[in-house]
């Protein structure tokens, strides 16, 4: 049966996401007040985050399109495992690209969050930079 179990993992869509959710993704889909708020805090979230993320030393922060920013860290002093490891200490829970095609072990990848969310995360970010001296 483990080789049926690792076909099936293998063909399994990467992100799942329930009938629960599906449905209430459609619902805000139909309405428009809910997409105008979410899309104007992406965006001015995103420019927040950019702008924060730029100013830490080690960090290239690539443009972003999506609700999600990608990031070299090889001159921070950590690879994407050890800095995703750090943040889940602060409840802080970061994507390692290392898996992803073309990138390697120092690329990670953010969400836009709200502003609470987003200046905890850039606290946390300085705070473990700057126990080894970056930041």
């Amino acid at each position: 049966h483990s080789e049926v179990a690792s076909l099936l993992l293998r063909a399994k869509v990467p992100w799942n996401v329930n009938c629960l959710a599906q449905a209430a993704a459609i619902a805000a889909l139909n309405d428009d007040e809910y997409l105008r708020r979410t899309w104007r805090l992406i965006k001015d979230e995103k420019a927040f985050l950019l702008r924060e993320l730029r100013r830490i030393r080690g960090f290239k922060v690539f443009p972003a399109q999506a609700n999600f920013i990608l990031i070299n860290i090889r001159d921070s002093g950590f690879t994407a495992a050890e800095l995703k490891e750090r943040l889940l200490k602060y409840g802080i829970l970061i994507r390692d690209c290392s898996s992803f095609r073309g990138l390697d072990e120092y690329y990670i990848r953010v969400a836009v969050r709200t502003r609470w969310e987003n200046e905890k995360f850039i606290k946390s970010l300085r705070d473990i930079l700057n126990s080894r001296g970056n930041g």
